[in-house]
């Protein structure tokens, strides 16, 4: 017998019973999530739920780059292939100093608090959200991505996986839940592709040439 996860009371509907919750706790609980995401508003408008994991995220991101090099040479060319790792690692620059990654770290403090103050509640010096340079990650990733199909290769055949998923986490841990969403549509519709075998058997082709004009 299913119950509902937050009165108890029995589920006979098969979307209450999916979602563990009859209807009217759902909307009660949908109401307090929208009334939480209200309050967490810094001063400076930010909906940050942890920007800390930010540098580890883009730690990550920073490690994935290093594999890309020749996926995007081989989808866009030497020249663009260079300018949209670099429009990436531009973006990632600007996200570090946006949200002070890189300086020393004040004490964290409620919401409300630290919106009285003037001051970040994780305790960065702050200059504001800054979901632009987020956004210009997810853009050049994307037409890297979109290269790649274009000549019929899903992305997790030859990107590493916290290129695409990372961007996703940085939506998450900025309060950006419904972006992260639709990025992680995205991807999922993208990978769901399969790569053709002889498709893959010119990739390495042209790899081992690539290799070897650099030996």
């Amino acid at each position: 017998m299913a119950r509902c996860s937050v009165c108890g009371r029995e589920l006979k509907d098969p979307r209450s019973i999916a979602r563990g919750m009859g209807p009217i706790c759902a909307r009660k609980q949908e109401r307090q999530v929208t009334m939480e995401r209200l309050m967490r508003v810094c001063h400076l408008g930010g909906r940050c739920l942890n920007p800390i994991h930010l540098g580890t995220l883009l730690y990550r991101m920073e490690m994935a780059l290093e594999h890309v090099q020749k996926p995007a040479e081989y989808a866009l060319g030497g020249v663009t292939a260079h300018r949209i790792l670099e429009d990436i690692r531009q973006a990632m620059r600007e996200l570090r100093q946006s949200y002070g990654l890189d300086l020393p770290r004040g004490p964290e403090l409620p919401w409300n608090e630290a919106k009285a103050k003037g001051v970040c509640p994780f305790g960065l010096l702050c200059r504001g959200p800054d979901l632009g340079a987020v956004a210009q990650m997810e853009a050049a990733v994307f037409t890297l991505v979109r290269a790649l199909a274009a000549r019929g290769v899903a992305p997790r055949d030859l990107l590493p996986h916290p290129l695409l998923e990372s961007i996703g986490n940085m939506y998450d841990v900025l309060g950006e839940e419904e972006r992260a969403i639709a990025l992680r549509k995205q991807i999922k519709r993208l990978n769901s592709r399969r790569t053709p075998s002889r498709v893959l058997d010119n990739y390495y082709a042209w790899e081992a040439l690539w290799e070897g004009t650099r030996a």
